[in-house]
Order: structure tokens, then C-alpha cells, then sequence
């Protein structure tokens, strides 16, 4: 099970020691109108981390995880574009002679048209039964490499998600 940090427990220092453990102080909260400054001067300091500070690091994390969404966006939207001109280029010419002859064989036109639109029906109810669980597994993949020791990204795919993709 993994667990974003920080983690922590927040306790007395009374009822540390009385549970048998040294106190050390190794982070402290501060309010707003405590003086910051005066425990630079500590030895065991190490950095003042602001509520400011912060949420522009998280800014900047998020920036640049949408950087590589919208990368993502536009390799997969050239992509597909791409294949599906293709394939439609393809279809288009192999399509004029099956209905060539189709019409050979005595089919009406509305009856090609009811075939022509089953037949994408169909590949279209293929293409969503392996295409979803297909992203679903990359997207799980890619959360897992962007995730961090700091921050953890969770996977929310439900189907108001995909059908706003439609």
C-alpha cells in the first residue's frame, strides 16, 4: 500500500516520552503571525517551507503534467487522424465494389445503406470494447509514472468521462 507524504502523527511531547521515545523536533507548524525568522538561526535547520511556497510548487507540478497531457492529446489526435484517413481511403475504394456488387446481385439501395450502417455500428461497438479497457490500463500505467513520494495520482474513469470524449 503506498501512502503520499507527509505522513505524520502530531503528538505531545508528555505522552512521547511517556510512550518510552526520545523527543526530537524535526518539523514545526507555524501560524502566520509567528516570527519565521528566528528559527533560521537553529542548528538542526535545514529550510522555511511557506503555505505560499507550496501550492506555487504544486503549480508547477501540475503545469508540467498537463504539458504532457496535452502532448499526449495532440500525438493521439494526429494519430488517429492519421489512421482513420487512411483507412477510410482504403474502406472507400474496397466499399464502391462491394456495393458494385451488391447492386449486381440485386440488393436496393436503401438495403446497402441499412448493411453499410450495421457493419459501422458494429466496428464502432468493437472498437469501444477494446479501446476503453486498452486506455484504461495506460492511463493506470501512466498515473503510476507520474506519481511521486510527495504526490500520488489516483485514476477516476467512469463513464460520464467517456462519454464527454464522444
Amino acid at each position: 500500500m503506498r501512502v503520499t507524504l507527509p505522513s505524520n502523527i502530531i503528538v505531545s511531547k508528555a505522552y512521547w516520552e511517556k510512550q518510552g521515545h526520545s523527543f526530537n523536533v524535526n518539523s514545526l507548524l507555524l501560524g502566520i503571525e509567528s516570527n519565521k525568522n528566528q528559527y533560521t538561526t537553529l542548528d538542526d535547520f535545514k529550510e522555511l517551507i511557506s503555505k505560499n511556497s507550496q501550492i506555487e510548487a504544486m503549480k508547477d507540478t501540475f503545469a508540467s503534467a498537463d504539458a504532457v497531457v496535452y502532448i499526449l492529446i495532440l500525438g493521439a489526435i494526429v494519430l488517429g487522424t492519421t489512421v482513420i484517413y487512411n483507412l477510410g481511403l482504403l474502406n472507400y475504394s474496397e466499399m464502391m465494389r462491394d456495393y458494385a456488387t451488391l447492386k449486381v446481385l440485386g440488393f436496393y439501395p436503401g438495403e446497402i445503406r441499412l448493411l453499410s450502417f450495421k457493419e459501422n455500428s458494429f466496428l464502432y461497438v468493437i472498437g469501444w470494447l477494446l479501446v476503453i479497457p486498452a486506455g484504461q490500463g495506460f492511463l493506470k500505467i501512466y498515473m503510476g509514472v507520474l506519481s511521486n513520494d510527495s504526490m500520488i495520482f489516483f485514476l477516476n474513469l467512469n463513464l460520464q468521462a467517456i462519454l464527454l470524449l464522444q
